[in-house]
């Protein structure tokens, strides 16, 4: 049987009411970094995508693993992307960051170990 390395999170956002928290890469920064505070884990770089006239693109890569998002202000909408080699990482805290963050209970997610 093989062993885990790491838990994989998907995640789909909707219904966001603001949605200017979607717009640009910026405004995403202070989600991912509450997370990775509140979960303890390991900025080792990061890069981010602005797309015209509004969406973005940004990554988190950790010591970990990685953590990312897509958004989709003209949908109200954001999907994110975290998986995590630390197999105690508290995904449950993670997900109620988010929906804090963006003001809504409408996620979706999917979890599979790796």
């Amino acid at each position: 049987m093989e062993k885990h390395i790491g838990k994989h999170c998907l995640i789909t956002i909707r219904n966001v009411s603001d949605t200017s928290i979607l717009e640009k890469f910026e405004t995403l920064k202070p989600l991912f970094d509450t997370i990775v505070s509140s979960c303890n884990l390991h900025v080792v770089s990061q890069a981010g995508h602005q797309f015209t006239p509004v969406g973005a693109t940004y990554v988190y890569v950790l010591s970990e693993s990685h953590m990312s998002i897509h958004t989709y202000p003209e949908t109200k909408s954001a999907y994110m992307d975290i998986f995590c080699c630390n197999l105690t990482f508290d995904h449950e805290l993670a997900y109620n960051i988010i929906k804090k963050f963006f003001a809504t209970s409408h996620l979706e997610t999917i979890e599979m170990y790796r």
